[in-house]
């Protein structure tokens, strides 16, 4: 006769049972089932475009920005002086950007950054030995460059 239950916990039990289904379905009630289905179902290519995106560095890349931008130039000159005393004597070309453009992510899946400001851009070439002479591309000008190695893509300017 020891193993008989003792009755007195039993409606204990059913008790709080019921308070925890009342609970479930006041909040059923209160908030839609719905809400927790999920209507994205591509969640995998998703997080894919979410992992690309956090593999660029940044925009504008610190490589473009000490090789290609030069805030304080205004001529020609100044292009080729920024060009000589930067990227030194051992390039044969350099692509000048001039004053400090705003810019924006274009393209995260192809990793790329351009400036939303139109502005002038030159070429500069080498002539000689730490001689740099340079030429406009234009005046109001766009151009992309790598967010994970800051390469810019010269070939690609646009101008106005």
């Amino acid at each position: 006769m020891n193993h008989l239950i003792d009755q007195s916990e039993r409606p204990v039990d059913i008790m709080k049972l019921l308070k925890v289904v009342g609970l479930f379905l006041i909040l059923a009630l209160i908030f839609p089932l719905d809400l927790l289905v999920s209507t994205v179902d591509n969640w995998e290519e998703i997080m894919d475009d979410i992992d690309r995106l956090e593999k660029c560095t940044s925009c504008p890349h610190p490589r473009f920005i000490e090789r290609h931008i030069c805030p304080y130039c205004d001529t020609l000159q100044e292009a080729a002086t920024f060009t000589r005393l930067i990227r030194g004597t051992s390039i044969r070309k350099n692509t000048v950007i001039f004053g400090t453009p705003n810019f924006e992510l274009k393209s995260y899946l192809k990793k790329r950054c351009g400036n939303i400001d139109a502005v002038p851009a030159a070429v500069c070439q080498k002539t000689e030995p730490g001689v740099f002479e340079c030429e406009f591309i234009g005046q109001r000008c766009f151009c992309e460059h790598s967010t994970s190695n800051g390469h810019l893509y010269f070939h690609e300017i646009k101008c106005e």
